[in-house]
């Protein structure tokens, strides 16, 4: 019987997968401090989240990809519903 709380091995792949995370939660906090945008403070905290999710999966770059891809999925869907639907139906807000 596999025990309730499998433990991985793999350190090598570990340290790679830590270091993409902490690189990405780097770059997007250079460009929050290089801008001064005001509202990047979610967007950094979203991006270490996401990318430390991502690093526990077996292939973090593929599940990585996945997800940019069902974001530029929903993107179309969103402009529509925020820019076309939303202001259409005034007394909705």
């Amino acid at each position: 019987q596999q025990p309730a709380l499998v433990v991985h091995r793999d350190y090598h792949a570990a340290w790679r997968n830590a270091v993409r995370a902490a690189l990405a939660t780097l770059l997007v906090t250079a460009f929050w401090l290089t801008t001064k945008w005001s509202e990047a403070a979610g967007t950094v905290i979203l991006v270490a989240v996401v990318s430390s999710l991502f690093a526990a999966r077996p292939d973090p770059v593929q599940s990585a990809w996945g997800f940019f891809t069902g974001t530029l999925l929903a993107l179309p869907f969103a402009f529509l519903v925020g820019q076309v639907a939303l202001p259409a139906l005034p007394g909705f807000g």
